[in-house]
Formats: structure tokens, C-alpha cells, sequence
């Protein structure tokens, strides 16, 4: 069902503002319309514009002591027949008080003559009767008008408004209806309290299936009570009678409304609006027990005034009102055992202070004879002196016995705060945080929701007590349920009906898929300015409502667990920024090898090929008619170039075997003296070719290692070999060892090949050791070399576990060295 009245911002501000501002007129118009009574003389009871005796009225006053009742007839003054309720009051008021004065009454058909002497309308009863005549009605017509300002597009606060409007205006009205009569307003309204009351029971606190044929009897009834309620209401005899057919109408009206919202109460499955009804028939039950009783006494008996049970009835429209505006987040029941239990306690802690008091002063004074007085000041200074270490103990005792949700609620709030500092990752905060949840709630299932950002739909991330996920269905943002949380910033408990112009299939929407997630509560998670999640939570254990307490204390959890998945969300987003950034950098530097190793087979392996096929395709040609040293020299060149492609392959197979750990070297005792002096013969011709001086440093005696000879020496030639490849001519290589201490008292020995070339940019110096990297652009452009020497001369020192390592300054010069551990140092 949908509400077919949309009423906007502008015309509920308005509606309020001219209701308020009419009902502030009328209390003016009455207060400067019956001023005048303050310290006048008038009859002892109050009459009506028609002669009856009006219903409100105080005991003291004179006319109800001499034996006059509400709905008698006043026929006679003092002999003279009277026609209206205001030639009573002129005839009085010009007599002095205490005047006796003779009445001519018809109560029920009999004639009766009263004596009752002329009273004066005091200050005390100005009070009474105007001043909380229209205090109550103030009451229903504020509660009203305060319900549809907060709800104005909702049924129920529509009819409840209309209700407080007839009762306010009525109450309101009253005193100045039976007194100097200057509006005749409740003659209007009053017939419209049972219809009224009537038409809240067909909204509230759900709609009635047949509120039509209720509403059509209770508008055709009223309009006709109205009618001929103030079209007879001068004739006494009609009027009793019109009177009577309103009273019954009142209560039958009245009678069906509180049947309809009793009924709600009972029949409901839905435990909210349970709850809502349970609101009203508290207030209902105040009202009618305590109001019905003085009623029953004024009508009956005369011994009650009617005026007394105006607070009574107030009860009716601040019960109804908080049920609509609050939607059952007061737990009433709950409160009041809760409160008595505190007063009980906290009294009879009061009760053994003044005891123990009263005993200690008594005993001072039987055994010192001291004054009582003294006594008394000296017993106090002592109880309070032993209660003051117990009185923080008392009222923690107090406060966790009668309050223990507070206290649980504080351990929840330090609990989940230890959670949520702790734990930096999104899926075990989350499990974590949902099983602290449940736990302080005291219930069984529990479901967090996350909004993925790319979908944009709430998905399940952590649940309890659901089984697997498999069966929870995300959420669109669109369905009414997540639009609601987002629109409304608050969370949403099983409950029927709508509110705040939701339609009604909008409502069964959100039912329907609290019923899936098996939740009776949902709390949204909000962000700044947006929802990012909600939390499902099933009922509680106990069978009760979640309350207001714990809707705050989830509220703030939520608050809370937002800012720490936002976090959390942002950790995970760095991990994944930096294993992003580090898989890149890694692609970056496979490309690059890549792009090496194709330069290098482009170039280093294509460069021999070529001139190995060059020189066969001449001699295969050219054979015979090549001379005998062309052909040696032809031949030498293939031999040569092949010998080079041949390296370049068996450094690349060594190199991915070494890397792989697919290979196995036999260990013997060498002697790196010899090795040394071995390099330095090999490449003594390639540095006289260059130019270049080449020499060497070494101990007098042989220093022995354990190692691989031929391995050693290939990492030995392969540094050499770029020492003379990249010294200029006229500069100078030197290859030698050095004895040095070891990191555990013993010795190791440093290899090394020193020149004075233009060595290594600072840049370029951490990457030396890297696969085809070469540290001069223009060699590598050039051709000069694979960039695998290097490389593989690493893996080979690695494998003897020993260290490599290269020092350079630009402009004076490199030294590449290696160290390996020592068997017996020389003398």
C-alpha cells in the first residue's frame, strides 16, 4: 500500500505554523475573555450557556457542598426564570459573596430547590480550571503537532495529529465554554475525540484492512452529532439526549480504535510493531484506570472532580506520540524494573546509613551522658567516616546490578577498540569484529556486508552462524533496503508499515531480504559521506527487541569499524601498489635481459657466425686460386671466431647451470700465486699489442686454497681480460694477491686485477655483477663483450663461497677482486 499524500517541507511548515499560531490565538482570546473572573462573585458551580451544570468543578466549592451535581438544570434564580447560562452569572456577580441565593433545579425530571450562597472565583481556582484546563490541552495539541513535523508523510502521525487537535482544542476550550461562554469550539471538537480516536486505530500501528467502512461510520456519525449537538444544545431537554448519543458514539469509537491497536498487539508476528502497541496500552491503561475512576466518582457520587483526570489523559497522547516518533527504541518495561530496583537498592543503603546513626548516637549518649545534639554530630562524622572506603564499592555494585548493560557495553566498546587497533588486515578484522558483536548481543547469527567498488553491489565478506556463504545473495544499491540505510543514516529493525512517504512494497522489499539474511537488525556502516557496508544481525537469544542502548552501542561500533576497514582497505591497496610496483620493476628488468640477450645474440653470437661463413663461402669459392698463406690466415680467422662463439655458448650454459644449481665441482688444493703468475703470461702479448703494461704482485711462497683450478682461472682471465680490453693505451694492469685477516682469527688471501683506466661511474658500480650489463654505453654499442663474464665469475666465486667485488673512481682507475678463505698462510 502507498501513502497518496506527499506532503513536502514547505506546506508541513506551514501546516504547523498556522495550527500553532491558531492555538496561541485562542489561549490569548480566553485569557483576555476571562480575566475578568479572577476575584468575582459567581454561583458556587459552574453553568454552561445552555443551564446545565457543568463538568468541571472542585469540591470546596460552595454550590457542589450544598448538595448540586454535574448535568442538573438550572430552571430558577431566586424565583425568576432564567433563559442562558449568562443572565445566571449577571444575576450572581451583583451580589456580595456569602449572599444565599435560591435555585430552582431539574435533575432527571424532578424539581428542586437549593439554597447555596454566592462563592467568590478565587486565584487558587483561576489556576485550576483555566490554567491546566488549557495546560492539557496544550499538551495534546504540541505532542500533535511535533508527531507530524517528524513524520508528516506517514498515516498514522496524520490521524494522530487529528486526534490532539480535537482533544487540545476541546481541553483547551472548556473552561471558557463553561464560563463566560465566548466561544462555543468544543461543541465542535468534543464529538470528534472517540471518531478520532477511532481513526489512529486504523493506521497505527498497522493499516486495517477495512478502514474505509470504519472511517465512512465514524465521519457520517460525527457530522451528525456535530450537527444537532449544536443545533439543539439551547434546549436541556434534547441536548440530555443529544448528550447521551455522543457519549455513546465517544465510547464506541473509542472502544473500536483500542481494539484495533490491542488486536495489533496481539496478533502481530512482527515483534516492532508489538513493541510500538505496547507503548500505547500503556499509556491507554494509565489514562483509562486512573482517568475512568474519577470519572466513575464525579458521575456517580460527586465526591471526584472531573478536572482531575485532565493529567491522566495526558498520558494518551505522549504514549502514542513517542510510539510513532520512536519506533520502540524505549523499553519501557525494561526501564521501570530497572529504576525501581535502583531506588529500592539505593534506599535501603540510605536506611542502614541513618540507622547505624541513629544507633551509634545513642549509645554515645547512654555512655558519655553527652547532649544528644553532640552525640548525634559525633555518630555521623563517624558512620560517614567508615562509609566513605565503601562508597564507591556500593555504587559500582549498584551500577553493574541494575545498569549492566552500560558496564558490558563499555567492555564491548574496549574490546572492540583492541580489535580494531590490532588488527591492520580487512578479512580477520572483519571476522573478528563481527564475533565480538554477536558475543556482547547475546545472539546467534551475524552477517557484515561490504560494498565492492567495482560491482557496486554489498556483498557477504564475514558471517556466523549462517553455514557457508554460498547462499547469501548480494545487494543491489538500488534495492530498497541499502537505499534506505543510505538515505536515512540509521539502522533498520524488522517492523510492518511505512513512514516518511515509503511505500509500502518498498517495506516488504526490505522484510524480504532481512528474512534471507535471517537478520531482525540493520546497521549501516558509514564513511564520511557515504555507506560502504551494513551489519545483519539475527534476533537476540532472549526473544526481546534490540533496545535503544544497543542500537547506540552498535552504531558506535560501526563508527569505529568503518574508519578501521577504510584502513585496512588502504593497507591492502599498498600491498598491492607495492607488489604491483615490484612485479614491474621485475618485468622491467626481465624486458631488459630480454632486450640484452637478444642484443647479445643479434650481435655477439651473429658477429663470429658471420665471420665464420664469411671466410668459408671465400675459401669454398676461392680455394684454388687463394695463395697458401691467404688460406692459413682465412683459416685462422674462422678458428678464431669460432673459439669465440664457442665461450659465448659455454658461458651462457654455465651461467644458467650455476643459477639453476645443476652443477658439481671437484674441489682440490690450488695454489693462487701460480694462478696469478699463469694470467699474467697469458695476457702478457694482448698488453704488449695495446701497449699496455702488465705486471705482477704476489707473496714469495705458493698460498693454497681449496677450489676448482680451471674456474678459479676463468674468473681470473675473465677479469684480466677486461682490464686490458678497457685500459688505454700507455696505462698499466697489475694482477696479485694479498694476504688479509679473517672474520675468525684465521686468513684469507684477495685476488686482484688493478688498472688505470677511466673506471666505473658511481651509478654504474652496484650493477657490475648483473647479467649483460656493461658499464660503458660505447662499448656496449661496440660490441665489446657479452656482459657475462662478470656475471658468471660471481656465481663461480659464490659457489666457492667466497666474495667478489669491484672498487673504481672515474678518471683514476678500477680493482676487481676476489677472497676465498685460506688453507695455510705463507711465512
Amino acid at each position: 500500500m502507498t501513502n497518496p499524500i506527499r506532503i513536502s517541507n514547505a506546506i508541513r511548515n506551514a501546516i504547523v505554523f498556522t495550527l500553532a499560531s491558531g492555538f496561541v490565538a485562542l489561549i490569548v482570546f480566553s485569557f483576555a475573555a476571562t480575566t475578568s473572573w479572577l476575584g468575582r462573585p459567581f454561583p458556587g458551580f459552574l453553568v454552561m450557556q445552555n443551564r446545565f451544570v457543568a463538568v468541571l468543578w472542585l469540591p470546596e466549592w460552595e454550590g457542589f457542598q450544598r448538595g448540586i451535581k454535574f448535568g442538573d438544570v438550572v430552571e430558577r434564580v431566586n424565583g425568576t426564570p432564567v433563559s442562558n447560562g449568562d443572565e445566571i452569572n449577571a444575576m450572581v456577580s451583583s451580589l456580595e459573596p456569602g449572599t444565599p441565593v435560591n435555585y430552582s433545579i431539574n435533575r432527571g425530571g424532578r424539581e428542586m430547590e437549593l439554597s447555596i450562597p454566592v462563592d467568590r472565583f478565587s486565584g487558587a481556582d483561576y489556576f485550576i480550571i483555566f490554567i491546566i484546563c488549557i495546560a492539557a490541552g496544550g499538551a495534546f495539541f504540541i505532542v500533535g503537532l511535533i508527531v507530524f513535523y517528524l513524520r508528516p508523510n506517514l498515516a498514522a502521525s496524520r490521524s494522530f495529529l487529528f486526534l490532539c487537535l480535537a482533544g487540545g482544542i476541546s481541553f483547551a476550550a472548556a473552561p471558557e465554554h463553561c464560563t463566560n461562554h465566548a466561544n462555543s469550539l468544543m461543541l465542535k471538537t468534543l464529538p470528534l475525540i472517540g471518531p478520532s480516536f477511532l481513526l489512529v486505530g486504523c493506521y497505527f500501528p498497522v493499516v486495517s484492512s477495512i478502514r474505509r467502512y470504519l472511517l465512512a461510520y465514524a465521519a457520517v456519525s460525527s457530522g451528525a452529532i456535530i450537527f444537532l449537538y449544536n443545533y439543539f444544545f439551547m434546549d436541556p431537554a434534547l441536548f440530555r439526549v443529544l448528550d447521551a448519543v455522543h457519549n455513546g458514539n465517544m465510547v464506541i469509537t473509542g472502544s473500536i480504535g483500542t481494539y484495533l491497536m490491542v488486536r495489533s498487539f496481539n496478533s502481530s508476528a512482527d515483534a516492532a510493531a508489538r513493541q510500538k502497541s505496547k507503548m500505547v496500552i500503556y499509556g491507554l491503561v494509565t489514562a483509562f484506570l486512573a482517568g475512568a475512576t474519577i470519572i466513575v466518582g464525579t458521575v456517580l457520587f460527586s465526591k471526584i472532580s472531573f478536572f482531575w483526570g485532565l493529567p491522566f489523559l495526558a498520558a494518551i497522547p505522549f504514549s502514542m506520540g513517542y510510539a510513532i516518533v520512536a519506533n520502540n527504541l524505549f523499553d519501557v518495561d525494561v526501564f521501570i524494573r530497572r529504576s525501581a530496583g535502583y531506588i529500592i537498592v539505593s534506599g535501603l543503603v540510605a536506611a542502614i546509613f541513618f540507622l547505624l546513626i541513629g544507633a551509634l548516637s545513642v549509645l554515645l549518649n547512654k555512655f558519655t551522658g553527652q547532649s544528644s545534639q553532640l552525640a548525634a554530630i559525633v555518630s555521623t562524622i563517624v558512620v560517614m567516616a567508615l562509609f566513605r572506603p565503601m562508597h564507591n564499592r556500593i555504587d559500582g555494585f549498584l551500577d553493574r546490578r541494575f545498569f549492566r548493560d552500560a558496564h558490558e557495553y563499555q567492555q564491548t566498546i574496549r574490546k572492540a577498540s583492541a580489535v580494531l587497533v590490532s588488527i591492520v588486515e580487512l578479512q580477520p578484522l572483519l571476522d573478528r569484529i563481527l564475533e565480538v558483536t554477536i558475543e556482547s548481543m547475546k545472539i546467534e547469527r551475524g552477517l557484515i556486508m561490504l560494498l565492492d567498488p567495482i560491482e557496486g553491489v554489498l556483498k557477504p565478506v564475514a558471517s556466523l552462524g549462517h553455514g557457508t556463504d554460498a547462499g547469501l545473495p548480494d545487494l543491489a544499491p538500488d534495492h530498497p533496503l541499502p537505499a534506505r540505510l543510505e538515505s536515512k543514516r540509521r539502522p533498520f529493525q524488522l517492523r510492518y508499515g511505512s513512514e516518511d512517504g515509503e511505500q509500502r512494497d518498498d517495506i516488504l522489499k526490505c522484510i524480504e531480504a532481512m528474512n534471507d539474511y535471517k537478520a531482525a537488525l540493520a546497521v549501516p556502516v558509514p564513511y564520511e559521506d557515504k555507506i560502504i557496508g551494513a551489519l545483519f544481525l539475527g534476533e537476540k537469544k532472549s526473544g526481546g527487541l534490540y533496545s535503544s542502548e544497543d542500537i547506540e552501542l552498535l552504531e558506535t561500533l560501526m563508527l569505529q569499524t568503518a574508519v578501521s576497514i577504510e584502513n585496512a582497505r588502504k593497507v591492502e591497496e599498498l600491498k598491492s601498489m607495492i607488489e604491483l610496483e615490484t612485479s614491474y620493476r621485475e618485468l622491467q628488468r626481465v624486458n631488459e635481459l630480454k632486450d640484452n640477450l637478444l642484443h647479445m645474440v643479434s650481435h655477439d653470437l651473429r658477429t663470429p657466425m658471420t665471420g665464420i661463413m664469411g671466410y668459408a663461402y671465400v675459401l669454398f669459392d676461392r680455394l684454388e686460386q687463394l695463395k697458401p698463406e691467404a688460406q692459413k690466415e682465412y683459416l685462422s680467422i674462422i678458428i678464431k671466431e669460432g673459439e669465440r662463439l664457442t665461450r659465448l655458448i659455454n658461458d651462457l650454459l654455465d651461467l644458467q647451470r650455476f643459477e639453476a644449481g645443476r652443477i658439481s665441482l671437484e674441489f682440490e688444493e690450488v695454489d693462487v700465486t701460480e694462478l696469478t703468475l699463469d694470467c699474467v703470461n697469458v695476457f702478457t702479448a694482448a698488453a704488449e699489442a695495446k701497449n699496455v703494461e702488465l705486471g705482477e704482485i704476489a707473496p714469495t711462497g705458493p698460498v693454497m686454497v681449496k677450489g676448482h683450478r680451471d674456474r678459479l682461472a676463468q674468473v681470473l682471465s675473465n677479469l684480466a681480460s677486461n682490464a686490458v680490453k678497457f685500459t688505454p693505451q700507455g696505462g698499466s694492469v697489475a694482477v696479485g694477491t694479498k694476504i688479509i685477516p679473517g672474520p675468525d682469527g684465521g686468513h684469507r688471501v684477495k685476488v686482484f686485477v688493478r688498472d688505470n683506466g677511466k673506471g666505473i661511474p658511481a651509478e654504474e658500480l652496484p650493477f657490475v655483477f648483473d647479467k649483460f650489463h656493461q658499464a660503458h654505453k660505447e662499448q656496449r654499442d661496440k660490441g665489446e663483450g657479452s656482459g657475462l663474464g662478470l656475471a658468471l665469475a660471481k656465481e663461480i666465486i659464490d659457489y666457492h663461497k667466497g666474495e667478489i667485488g669491484a672498487e673504481s673512481e672515474p678518471g683514476r682507475g678500477s680493482e676487481f677482486y676476489f677472497i676465498l678463505d685460506v688453507l695455510e698462510a705463507p711465512p
